[in-house]
């Protein structure tokens, strides 16, 4: 599914949601029909490609595209897979499959991993151009200095550099736990080493410039939704940490700065990516989102033991998932709105930590909310804004019997 989330001063026309094959469907229900309407000029969706509303097609600019087909309406100028069988159905998208591949130019498809490759490579060795420049500018001599072996050598160390940094983000993803942010740092510190050690440098230079730069990087996420002052805090301490072990202040900066954008940046996503909400996501979100809603997918909320009895005149009943369900920590209670004997669609949610009446009200909830407050805020160092949680096309309810509940406490007939 690819989507875009709503856009400013547009109440009630998004988010983009389309299947895997391209084609638009309600991003509320998943069907294919009320559709919400969008701005006239944003007619790009689907990969990016520019959709023909009134064709039901999309232009992938080397060739027409029908996403209700999953074909093109012209053949393939090219064999894009010779040793495979996909390659040779000329009017397939994306070697009929279109969750690992993608098609830019309508014509050679190309593996989804392959782009942010490329991109690692070409930002690192940019980045490591910007830094032996810099250096070469504040050196003694200037850039009488200067010398095109000593820029490609930059180069190329900077795009294995940032190559090396996709691949420690990709495995530890978005900023979490203490531990696993400092696991972070000292993969990222332990490349750098080995890679400046490889190329006639200091270990010591290397490693404490990735570890500050990456730590940094780490601490703020964790407070601030921004690539720019996260880049350049990293840069700073980066090159601070290079100067600590006798190293270039400039080339540990632009090493830092290569771990920041390939690392952080990029990886950084928003926590509703996956469809799913944890709590860690949740009171990082309350920290840093400023209020912004998210959307998760109703189907990823098992409520399969929900019985198919009790609702009001409206088809409507709040349920407690905090015991009863997966992720059903960051909801609590909700509230279903029945659609048929086994689906009901989930009606948006406050994530928040108000107290319901006084303390002693409800001493257990209220002091459950207290402790969940000073976990979102850092013990009340940081600042949290309540925000609004939707919920994606509609949940399995009154299913007791499927496998997987096993696994779950069944709480009593709701």
């Amino acid at each position: 599914m690819r989507r875009w989330l709503p856009l400013p001063g547009e109440v009630g026309r998004g988010p983009k949601n389309f299947d895997a094959w391209g084609r638009n469907r309600n991003p509320g229900t998943w069907q294919y029909a009320n559709i919400p309407s969008v701005p006239v000029w944003l007619y790009r969706g689907y990969t990016g490609h520019e959709h023909l509303k009134e064709f039901a097609l999309i232009n992938m600019n080397g060739r027409m595209y029908d996403p209700v087909q999953g074909r093109m309406l012209s053949p393939d100028n090219y064999v894009p897979t010779p040793f495979g069988t996909q390659g040779y159905n000329r009017y397939s998208y994306a070697l009929n499959n279109p969750l690992v591949y993608s098609d830019p130019d309508g014509n050679l498809p190309i593996a989804l991993i392959a782009i942010p490759l490329i991109k690692a490579l070409a930002v690192g060795a940019g980045i490591g151009a910007v830094g032996y420049t810099t250096s070469i500018a504040f050196s003694d001599g200037g850039f009488r200095n200067f010398s095109s072996n000593g820029l490609l050598s930059s180069m190329g160390i900077g795009a294995v550099s940032g190559l090396v940094s996709f691949g420690i983000g990709s495995a530890f993803v978005t900023a979490g736990s203490i531990g696993k942010e400092i696991m972070r740092g000292y993969a990222h510190g332990f490349s750098s080493g080995l890679i400046s050690a490889a190329t006639g440098g200091s270990f010591q230079n290397g490693f404490l410039s990735g570890a500050f730069g990456s730590l940094s990087g780490s601490a703020i996420s964790n407070y601030v939704y921004n690539p720019l002052l996260l880049s350049g805090a990293s840069v700073i301490t980066g090159g601070i940490g290079s100067e600590l072990s006798g190293g270039n202040f400039w080339q540990g900066a632009a090493l830092a700065g290569i771990i920041s954008l390939v690392n952080h940046g990029w990886h950084e996503q928003r926590p509703d990516a996956d469809g799913v909400l944890t709590l860690e996501e949740a009171n990082k979100w309350a920290r840093i989102g400023k209020g912004k809603p998210l959307y998760v997918d109703a189907n990823k909320l098992d409520l399969g033991w929900v019985r198919d009895e009790g609702w009001s005149r409206s088809n409507r009943k709040g349920v407690q998932t905090f015991l009863n369900a997966h992720f059903g920590d960051v909801y609590g209670n909700i509230t279903l709105e029945r659609v048929g004997p086994y689906t009901a669609k989930i009606l948006p949610d406050i994530y928040d930590f108000e107290q319901h009446g006084s303390f002693l009200s409800s001493p257990v909830r209220n002091s459950a909310t207290w402790v969940g407050k000073m976990r979102a805020s850092r013990l009340g160092f940081s600042r949290i804004q309540p925000f609004t949680i939707h919920f994606n096309g509609m949940t399995s309810i009154n299913q007791p019997l499927k496998p997987y509940l096993i696994k779950h406490f069944r709480g009593p007939k709701l």
